[in-house]
This record gives structure tokens, C-alpha cells and sequence, in this order.
């Protein structure tokens, strides 16, 4: 399955439970860890939609940057 497929997936599936609980799927953000993946990895996951990134220390984020400055709309965070 590619990440564009897994992505579309999960999606789906977020959609569905936000609507047995009554809640707007828009409103739930899909963050995409990516921790131990080289950014052509990144760069594929992006261009399935995703915008949040998660790495266990945003300094890992960083050494991968540079390959990835023109993913301006990207937005690291620190997950957990």
C-alpha cells in the first residue's frame, strides 16, 4: 500500500469515528511521525496531504531540513 493509499485510509476511518461521536472530522489533525524516515520518505508523505510532522527531538528534524526547506506549509513538533 502506498503512503498516498494509507493515508487516504486513515482518513477515512478518522472520518467515520469523528461522525459516531458527533465531532467534525476537519477538526482533528493527522500528524505523521517521522522518526528513523529519510526525507524523500517526508517528501512523499506531504504530497499525500499530510502538513504535521512528529520526530522524538525536533533537533533529528533538523538534520533532515535541508532537503525539505521547500515544504514551506511543513510544521515540525515534538511527539512523545
Amino acid at each position: 500500500m502506498s503512503i498516498a493509499q494509507n493515508v487516504a485510509r486513515i482518513r477515512e476511518r478518522i472520518a467515520a469515528a469523528a461522525r459516531r461521536v458527533g465531532r467534525d472530522p476537519e477538526a482533528i489533525s493527522l500528524m505523521a511521525v517521522t522518526k528513523t524516515f529519510p526525507p524523500e520518505v517526508i517528501r512523499e508523505t506531504h504530497a499525500a496531504g499530510l502538513r504535521q510532522f512528529g520526530e522524538n527531538r525536533v533537533q533529528e528534524f533538523a538534520g533532515k531540513a535541508h532537503a525539505l526547506a521547500d515544504l514551506h506549509d511543513a510544521e515540525c513538533r515534538e511527539s512523545s
